[in-house]
């Protein structure tokens, strides 16, 4: 079948030549080596030419102060020339200086309420600042809808915003782009309604109660800290850097003192101020971005499992700390890392700890705990999955080692949390991934009935096999289906072909068993 990979092309036969005459070696005429030697001046001169030039970018896009001319304009012809090579703390400094550079930089404008994203190359800035920089100067902008290119699933997402900045969010999640994504503005405030004036006052009086209360005894540690060493590099004035947290949370619609947690509890170590030290991500300000996409994104987690609004009166719930701290440090290393999050939280707000604090705290860790083991909405969470029905579903499987056939197949994501490639938001994978070389056999888990088989947005090109117990398992991000909706399949039958499509990185395959809709560990049984 195609897609296999095992078909051959029909050898044609070689057409009759006659013998050449051996090539004899010899040694160099004058003429010859006189032409050798300008040629490799030739090419001496050209590599010397290349790295003058490469040093010239290098020492452009050092400083955003290359990119203004002497009036203070930003060259947008000079910036597109060497797009691809500006890092992200210097993007961040020339939106700062010309509020809506980054528009004109990174997007093709369709008309005034449609673009199309191209990050012209810059790898870093696509992996790392999306909406969130892109409509910094543009507070009014409420919803958006994404659509994805054809190649990724041809889908369309609608994000909303919650602060005057920041990234745009689903039910789902983070709503990333990347070049070729459409953006439709759908819902935007004018400037100077009144919408738009309360939020503006209410960022404002967040910062102007911090500016009020920061010399006070509660917040004296926290200044110490930023007095240190670590945060030379950001500012000499601690005052400074407080402001910036304070100023950017308050903008994002993100409770500032959750964050001044976050960063006492992490100071900094191994460069990571925010527990963040993804490639590209050095500076400061893009972990803080980073640390409030985060937060966003498991706010609408937790309210998806329990019902319940993380934030309510600009202050977060125990429950939500307990949640959130659990998922931000997964890993056994620093597993109680940010156990105590609630207690410099209460304090930098100035309130005492909730008397029912233990129950708020255990009720977080439990949907914590559940979140990680695949739950994602509050159906799943009240009516959860015994774990004799998974051993009982396992057992019909064969091996998920035997998907992808062995000389093909390299190790990929286990499910659980990780720092998701794409999004760099810290999410329960739910499923397992399977690396291999496109084209690569994919075969069927269980035999059952094809209930889907098509494009299906981040998914990619997808199968879905229905089992005789109601158990379903999904092939993901396939380069092609050799099966149709409606189809019977036996255990090890082949579907499709390793591939890429959809919301990847890289060729491989995504395995997901879910039971009652929820996902499970493919490997807990295998």
């Amino acid at each position: 079948m195609a897609g296999e990979g095992n078909e051959q092309s029909e050898k044609q036969p070689i057409p009759h030549t006659e013998a050449l005459p051996e090539v004899q070696d010899s040694a160099p005429t004058p003429e010859g080596q006189r032409a050798e030697e300008t040629n490799g001046d030739l090419k001496d001169a050209s590599n010397a030419a290349v790295g003058d030039m490469l040093d010239r970018v290098k020492e452009q896009v050092a400083s955003s102060a290359n990119f203004f001319d002497i009036e203070g304009k930003f060259d947008l012809e000079k910036a597109r020339e060497v797009a691809a090579s500006i890092p992200v703390e210097v993007l961040n400094e020339i939106e700062s200086k010309s509020p809506g550079a980054l528009i004109d930089l990174f997007t093709e404008q369709i008309d005034e309420k449609n673009f199309e994203v191209n990050f012209r190359g810059n790898g870093a800035a696509e992996s790392l600042i999306g909406l969130s920089w892109i409509l910094k100067s543009k507070p009014g902008v409420r919803v958006v809808e994404v659509t994805y290119p054809p190649d990724k699933g041809g889908h369309s997402r609608t994000g909303h915003r919650q602060g005057l900045q920041g990234s745009f969010y689903d039910n789902q999640g983070y709503v990333e782009v990347h070049s070729r994504y459409k953006v439709s503005i759908v819902r935007e405030f004018a400037e100077g309604s009144p919408a738009l004036e309360r939020m503006q006052k209410q960022a404002a009086d967040t910062v102007a109660e911090f500016e009020k209360s920061k010399d006070s005894p509660r917040f004296t540690q926290f200044m110490a800290m930023l007095d240190n060493d670590k945060y030379k590099r950001i500012s000499d004035d601690p005052q400074v850097i407080a402001k910036m947290i304070v100023e950017t949370s308050a903008n994002y619609g993100v409770d500032p003192y959750l964050v001044m947690s976050l960063l006492k509890l992490e100071d900094g170590n191994s460069g990571q101020f925010f527990g963040i030290a993804e490639e590209g991500a050095v500076g400061f300000g893009i972990q803080l971005e980073l640390m409030l996409r985060n937060i966003r994104e498991h706010e609408v987690s937790y309210k998806a499992l329990s019902g319940d609004r993380a934030l309510r009166g600009g202050k977060y719930s125990a429950a939500f700390l307990a949640y959130f701290s659990k998922l931000y440090s997964p890993g056994a290393a620093a597993a109680d890392r940010f156990d105590p999050l609630h207690r410099s939280y209460f304090q930098y707000r100035g309130e005492s700890i909730p008397s029912n604090i233990k129950d708020e705290i255990a009720t977080g860790r439990k949907l914590a705990d559940q979140y990680m083991g695949g739950v994602s909405s509050r159906h799943e969470a009240k009516h959860p999955v015994d774990r004799e029905q998974i051993n009982q579903i396992m057992r019909g499987g064969m091996s998920v080692n035997d998907i992808v056939p062995s000389n093909y197949r390299g190790a990929g994501s286990g499910f659980g949390m990780r720092f998701h490639p794409i999004d760099h938001v810290y999410r329960v994978h739910q499923g397992v991934d399977i690396a291999a070389p496109i084209g690569s056999p994919v075969n069927s888990w269980r035999g059952g009935e094809v209930i889907f088989a098509g494009l299906s947005g981040g998914y990619g090109n997808l199968v879905k096999v229905k089992h005789p117990d109601g158990s379903e398992s999904r092939y993901a991000h396939l380069s092609s289906i050799n099966v149709s909706k409606g189809q019977h399949v036996e255990k090890n039958q082949n579907l499709g072909a390793i591939g890429t499509t959809g919301h990847s990185t890289g060729p491989h395959l995504h395995f997901e068993i879910r039971i009652d809709g929820q996902a499970i560990d493919p490997m807990s049984t295998s």
